[in-house]
């Protein structure tokens, strides 16, 4: 899983429901779990909450994952759709964060490689708020 920021109240959130409805299907087939971060910056906070549960890794100064991957940026426009700001809001009571520390329009995803190293799933961010469904990864790791 590719997050935006250790510090994002929805990547803790989606970090919490990876971790509670994905984390069990992946130790069954050997999967394991690996969360990439951007920066530094909220990683104390996020191992501290035990928000993920498989190993954290931090991107390097060049992003050369996030280019391998051809993530994207999100523009500007999207720092101020209302529905994005109401459940950011949200998100950040029940689960903490900072929505404003580090690099806020770097977009994420989910990657699922076979044992050959094979991408057998691929979901990239278009916006802040969408994620790869639960459902979707689950289904994808029965048939590993």
């Amino acid at each position: 899983w590719v997050m935006r920021r250790f510090s994002c109240p929805f990547c803790r959130a989606y970090a919490v429901k990876l971790r509670d409805h994905v984390g069990q299907k992946c130790a069954e087939k050997g999967v394991q779990m690996v969360g990439l971060g951007l920066e530094m910056a909220g990683i104390e906070a996020f191992v501290e909450g035990k928000f993920w549960g498989g190993d954290l890794l931090v991107e390097n100064e060049k992003q050369e994952v996030h280019a391998l991957l051809n993530l994207k940026r999100a523009s500007i426009l999207k720092m101020f759709d209302i529905g994005m700001l109401k459940e950011g809001m949200k998100l950040q009571k029940e689960f903490g964060g900072n929505s404003t520390e580090g690099d806020g329009f770097v977009l994420g995803g989910v990657f699922i490689m076979d044992k050959a190293g094979k991408c057998v799933f691929e979901f990239k961010q278009k916006n802040f708020r969408k994620d790869a469904e639960v459902q979707d990864i689950l289904s994808v790791l029965e048939k590993l």
